[in-house]
């Protein structure tokens, strides 16, 4: 090994301007001290409901709730009422998300662009920056997307 690349510090002139060096740059500007990092909320998309019967998803999110918010999105509900995003804080860091639709709304596009909305202010409302999705449910890719 050359003397070049003996040693890795956080010192940015110690390191060279290979590739390496480069990425050792970038990895150290972009990766929070670990004194602050914070794990990234999770947003599960899925066709089940909470409450219908504890399943493997709601063990594994129960256990993900531990160390990082978890947001279970549930397919909407069509009804009489008006269009609400229900949100119920659970147990720690669980919240489970109901969309409530208008019974007449059954327009993909409609439903696809109203659902759109109501995840994008359930992400602003709850200052959600970093997060992962995890799709239990085919249906919330078209609302997802861009």
């Amino acid at each position: 090994m050359s003397n070049k690349h003996a040693a890795i510090t956080n010192d940015d002139a110690a390191l060279d301007d290979s590739a390496f060096g480069r990425l050792a740059r970038h990895l150290a500007q972009a990766l929070p001290s670990s004194d602050s990092r914070k794990e990234a909320d999770l947003i599960c998309f899925s066709h089940l409901r909470w409450d219908f019967v504890y399943q493997r998803p709601q063990h594994l999110l129960t256990r993900c709730a531990l160390t990082r918010r978890v947001f279970f999105v549930e397919e909407p509900i069509f009804d009489n009422g008006s269009m609400s995003l229900e949100i119920k804080e659970t147990a720690g860091n669980l919240n489970i998300v109901v969309p409530h639709l208008p019974e007449g709304l059954r327009s993909d596009v409609a439903t696809t662009a109203v659902l759109k909305e109501m995840i994008h202010r359930m992400i602003r409302e709850n200052d959600i920056r970093e997060y992962i999705c995890w799709y239990y449910t085919p249906m919330a890719l078209d609302f997802t997307r861009g």
